[in-house]
């Protein structure tokens, strides 16, 4: 956050792009969930794929 409020676009560009994938999925989550039950385990499934994938890719990448 320290560097977004010090005006680095790439930082605010990989935040926001950081927050639309985690969004997209839930919001379809929501959308097709049964249950509450439902929606909070996929939910949390988005939220673990995101996790664990952010090392790799910042590993291969460069990031």
């Amino acid at each position: 956050m320290g560097l977004i409020r010090e005006g680095n676009l790439a930082a605010a560009v990989s935040l926001t792009g950081a927050l639309l994938g985690f969004a997209i999925p839930v919001a379809i989550v929501i959308a097709h969930s049964v249950n509450l039950v439902d929606m909070a385990a996929w939910a949390l499934m988005a939220t673990m794929v995101q996790l664990l994938c952010f090392p790799f890719c910042a590993r291969y990448w460069g990031l």
